[in-house]
C-alpha cells in the first residue's frame, strides 16, 4: 500500500529527538543551565559541590590558581592540572571551600574544568 503525501515518518521523528538531544547536551556541557552565579556562592555553601561558569582573568601557575569571572563577580579556583589560558571560557565543577582569617575567603577546589564549545 503505497504512503500517503505528506505522512509523518519515524525517521524524521528520530531525527528531531537526536538534534534536540545534541543541542541539550551542548547547551549543559556550555554552561548555558545547571550553574551557580558566582555572586551567589557563600560561606553557606562550603563543602557543596557546585558548576560555574566564566572567563578566566587570572593565572597563578606557581599556587595551581585561576581566577575567573561571569560578569557578576569573580573567584579563585584550584587546579593543579594543566591551567587554562587568560581569556579562556571554562565551566568548573567542584567544591566551595572556606577559611576564616579576618575575613572570609572562598575558593573553588575543582574536581573539573571544561573549556566551553560554542556558547561562549
Amino acid at each position: 500500500m503505497p504512503r500517503k503525501k505528506g505522512g509523518t515518518s519515524y525517521g524524521k521523528i528520530f531525527l528531531v529527538l537526536v538534534i534536540l538531544a545534541v543541542g541539550g547536551y551542548v547547551a549543559y556541557h556550555d554552561g548555558l543551565f545547571g550553574v551557580t552565579s558566582i555572586r551567589d556562592i557563600s560561606s553557606s555553601m562550603a563543602d557543596q559541590e557546585i558548576r560555574i561558569k566564566g572567563r578566566v582573568v587570572e593565572v597563578q601557575s606557581s599556587a595551581d590558581l585561576f581566577r575567573i569571572s561571569d560578569g557578576s563577580a569573580s573567584i579563585w579556583v584550584h587546579w593543579e592540572l594543566d591551567l587554562p589560558h587568560i581569556n579562556d571560557t571554562v565551566v568548573v565543577s567542584g567544591v566551595v571551600q572556606t577559611q576564616n582569617i579576618i575575613i572570609t575567603l572562598l575558593w573553588i577546589d575543582a574536581k573539573s574544568i571544561t573549556p566551553v564549545w560554542i556558547f561562549k
